[in-house]
């Protein structure tokens, strides 16, 4: 009790030489220990890193994020052999892309809740018919482009001539 006394009489002392004028209320006891505890554990909760992120918007559910990198992989797998630099681009894509989402992730959102993902076994099935539908896809684009299903099926490469005699 004599220290806090001699820390009101300090502070006192501080105030009355900087000349503001502040009303002082004079707490004591059970009160005094109640307001300390509770005003400066609300005032670091505040200033701390869960209290700053207690304030931000909850972060929306994964299913978009992954949805979106299973359609560029559609894409990729579906249609890489007619333009064959879409895997560059999509690449560079990533690159952006997983940049952006740490900074939503760490600076514009609160921490999301850690879940079992079940949700991922509908999407590892997913990846793999989209794997077997690229392979065949890119397939028959190859061999509808070359000409070598032509000289196995022995279909002419000529055009009927229509010139006249």
């Amino acid at each position: 009790k004599e220290a806090r006394q001699q820390r009101r009489a300090k502070k006192k002392a501080e105030i009355d030489d900087e000349g503001d004028d502040v009303e002082e209320v004079e707490v004591e006891g059970e009160e005094l220990e109640a307001f300390e505890s509770e005003d400066f554990r609300q005032i670091s909760f505040d200033i701390s890193i869960p209290g700053l992120e207690s304030k931000m918007s909850e972060y929306s559910s994964s299913f978009f994020e992954i949805d979106q990198m299973f359609v560029q992989f559609g894409y990729i797998a579906l249609f890489s052999a007619a333009f064959s630099i879409a895997p560059l681009l999509s690449w560079m894509n990533n690159l952006i892309e997983v940049r952006l989402d740490a900074r939503k992730l760490t600076s514009y959102s609160r921490r999301p809740l850690v879940k079992h993902a079940k949700e991922l076994e509908f999407w590892i099935e997913v990846l793999e018919l989209l794997a077997y539908l690229g392979l065949i896809c890119n397939v028959v684009l190859l061999g509808l482009g070359s000409f070598s299903l032509r000289d196995l099926l022995g279909l002419s490469q000529d055009l009927p001539s229509t010139s006249l005699p």
